[in-house]
């Protein structure tokens, strides 16, 4: 809730001591004109010496700066006050560079500095020139200013001094927009800041209550995967969308709320936007990816992924990570899901890098890939498992068995005469079945009866769990009484483990540290679990897992626990995957075909992951 209520920037910056439109000075002029170069941005400023953002300070020169975007958003304001604290980058006693431009050598004029001294930046490094006001608030729609020449790649034409101005604009351009922005970050007085701590303490209470509402309200929505807006939200609308009704069901349910929200709010201060409801949403979502990084604690995980277009006709891919968490269980997480312009192996890949870079994953970490069997993704030379395993010997691609089932499947019905049959009566009958209502319940019924049957008369067994357990548990069709057994049946179904329990070893020994051989370790682990009666009525690698973490025989054989692990995160099945689409096409239906990437991605983490 704090981080709802108010900002705090962790980058002290000197107040303005001169200057009339300076960043930072406790009043201003009204900036109704156009903004010109007499405005000072920073220049007054002192910079901080000991100025950090997150534990390292930012890179001076302009081309070597990263994107504002490209930093948390709660430290993004901090990162623009420690620019302009610093002030633009002029280095005025620099030998600048000639360069043959249309026949005549021409460079970077010193006196420019002068002239556009609230903005124009120099790089060294690249001898291109740069507007610090947009690289800090950039417009996402450019307009007319504030182009890319003087944001991204920097501007070159030093024949051409036009630029500068044709850069600077109108009176709206996004340059001189970028421009005001900047000048009121750096105004203490129109800080959210500094507007609660006038506020009174019945203000505060007030507007903690109106955000409490609007957050549970937007949870309730993002855990159901419902829509928030309607079609039509004015006051005479009867329909207004789940976000606005509920809150108004909530309020009449709860006096306290309702003397604060909707029509009882300040008008500047509803909290009732699509902005607003976005920002909640995020703040959810990235909570829970947070959560899901601390279970996996840097720990060795596999990735599934598979891809699939949405309702707007766009590709999303969809990635979730296996591994075994701290009480020894295999769980699957949704990461996210990322649009890609197309499905090339080398466009997943980067993808995947970008997700992987935002989460503070590497591929390093990786020890096994699930996917289907499109070339694409499986491709033995240029799939995406095989630019994978160039970074990372040990990431294993295992095909998806469920698909493997299925070309089986199709495979043998189309040179098995009866098998085809079989299946082409197969789908007669579910023709029949399904052209008809009647038909259909009574073949409900019967099959209902027969389920009750068979499960009275201990014929199948009901239950629930991951594919991963039942496909390792019975390897010979037996139970669990000779772990040694076991143990050697997982490692020959998954032999390319015992190379990576090699490298673990060979690590292990380069740090010093004493680890007794695999044989003997799987000797000593074979005589200890037959003494314990604990451990011989498990049923699957899950449970053995998980005992041996809660007696702590995870810590007495090191490798074998690693060698469960390893042979848990392998990837049988894309189903996770798969139910992710399905998901997707619940949150992301017809009508709400308009919904952005990033705010499907927050609302598939928040309604997938509800715990």
């Amino acid at each position: 809730m704090e981080k709802f209520y108010k900002k705090e920037s962790k980058v002290p910056v000197a107040s303005s001591s001169q200057g009339s439109q300076q960043i930072g000075s406790s009043s201003g002029p009204n900036r109704s004109n156009e903004v010109d170069g007499s405005q000072q941005i920073g220049s007054s400023f002192v910079p901080n010496r000991s100025n950090e953002v997150e534990g390292s300070q930012p890179p001076y020169d302009p081309a070597k700066r990263k994107p504002i975007s490209h930093y948390p958003p709660n430290e993004q304001d901090s990162v623009r006050r420690y620019y302009l604290g610093k002030g633009s980058c002029q280095p005025k006693n620099h030998n600048f560079p000639k360069r043959d431009i249309s026949g005549c050598l021409r460079r970077f004029n010193n006196s420019w500095f002068n002239q556009y001294k609230n903005w124009l930046e120099y790089s060294i490094d690249k001898d291109a020139a740069f507007c610090l006001c947009c690289y800090l608030f950039r417009p996402e729609n450019l307009g007319s200013g504030g182009g890319t020449n003087f944001v991204g790649d920097g501007y070159r034409n030093w024949k051409c001094k036009k630029g500068f101005d044709d850069h600077i604009g109108g009176v709206n351009s996004g340059h001189n927009q970028a421009q005001r922005k900047c000048v009121d970050l750096m105004s203490e007085r129109r800080s959210i800041k500094t507007c609660i701590e006038r506020a009174s303490v019945s203000d505060q209470m007030d507007y903690r209550v109106q955000l409490n509402a609007s957050v549970v309200v937007s949870r309730f929505l993002a855990k159901q995967g419902l829509a928030f807006r309607g079609h039509d939200e004015s006051e005479s609308s009867n329909s207004k969308g789940n976000f606005l009704h509920l809150l108004r069901y909530t309020g009449e349910r709860n006096p306290q709320i309702a003397k604060v929200i909707l029509e009882n709010a300040p008008k500047n201060r509803k909290l009732t936007s699509p902005d607003t409801q976005k920002e909640i949403v995020n703040s959810a979502a990235e909570e829970t990816i947070l959560e899901i990084l601390a279970e996996l604690d840097n720990e060795l995980f596999s990735v599934l992924i598979d891809e699939s277009r949405d309702v707007s006709v766009k590709e999303q891919m969809a990635v979730v990570i296996r591994f075994v968490n701290k009480s020894g269980s295999v769980v699957e997480w949704f990461l996210g899901i990322v649009h890609v312009p197309d499905t090339a192996a080398l466009s997943l890949k980067v993808a995947l890098e970008g997700l992987f870079v935002k989460n503070g994953l590497t591929f390093s970490r990786l020890r096994g890939q699930g996917y289907d069997g499109a070339s694409n993704m499986s491709g033995e030379f240029n799939g995406l498992q095989k630019l994978i395993m160039k970074e990372n010997e040990s990431a294993y691609y295992v095909h998806c068995w469920a698909h493997q089932l299925q070309l089986t499947l199709v495979h043998v019905a189309k040179n098995h005469h009866k098998i085809g049959l079989f299946f082409q009566m197969v789908s007669c009958v579910v023709n029949v079945a399904s052209a008809s209502c009647k038909r259909r319940d009574q073949l409900r019924e019967k099959q209902r009866i027969r389920i009750v049957e068979a499960v009275s008369n201990e014929e199948i067994e009901t239950g629930s769990g991951l594919n991963q357990e039942m496909g390792l548990a019975r390897p010979s069709n037996t139970r669990w009484s000779s772990h040694f057994k076991t143990l050697n049946s997982v490692i020959t179904l998954f032999s390319d483990t015992i190379g990576v329990l090699e490298e673990i070893e060979k690590d292990a020994i380069l740090k010093e540290q004493r680890c007794e051989a695999t044989d003997g370790q799987l000797e000593n682990y074979r005589m200890d679990m037959q003494s314990d009666d604990d451990f011989l009525e498990l049923k699957g690698i899950v449970e053995l897992s998980q005992k041996m973490v809660e007696k702590r025989k995870h810590n007495v054989y090191p490798l074998v626990y690693k060698l469960l692990k390893l042979a848990l995160i392998l990837p049988v099945a894309t189903a996770s995957v798969e139910r992710v689409f399905s998901a997707m096409n619940y949150v992301k239906n017809r009508v709400r075909n308009s919904m952005g990437d990033r705010f499907l991605n927050d609302c598939l983490v928040t309604y997938i992951e509800k715990d």
